[in-house]
């Protein structure tokens, strides 16, 4: 997915905790590149969350722009705001968060989240390849 021109940025996705191993921990982690026109993400913290569907989710807040330290991420320093890290293939990724696998044969759905519906401001320049969840 490729992020042309926007000012509302809302990505989600679903697993079933049927297809992952029983009481194993996972992480989940947004994997995107930044393109060399991308603008509006620099000091931007957007929020991230992992959860159980229907069920309160673990948040963190996320900068897709690790260039630069501005002001929304000084305002948010104490919520321990997660930067990017290159991956050996080229790609960046962010951790979303963790969650527990309890028994994943009840059907639950696990769900990831990245929002940023507040500021409105507009952006754009970053490509999304998906959401990786793997054991942590």
């Amino acid at each position: 997915m490729d992020l042309r021109h926007v000012c509302w940025l809302e990505i989600r996705g679903r697993i079933s905790t049927r297809l992952l191993s029983p009481r194993t921990r996972y992480s989940a982690h947004i994997v995107f590149l930044k393109e060399e026109y991308s603008y509006g993400f620099k000091g931007l913290a957007v929020e991230a969350g992992v959860g159980l569907v229907g069920k309160e989710a673990s948040t963190r807040f996320v900068c897709f722009d690790a260039s630069e330290n501005g002001e929304v991420i000084r305002k948010r320093r104490r919520r321990n705001v997660v930067k990017p890290e290159k991956r050996k293939d080229g790609w960046m990724e962010i951790e979303l968060g963790e969650f527990f696998n309890e028994g994943g044969l009840n059907g639950d759905e696990i769900e990831m989240s990245v929002l940023e519906t507040k500021l409105l401001h507009w952006k754009r320049g970053l490509v999304f390849l998906g959401i990786e969840i793997r054991p942590s």
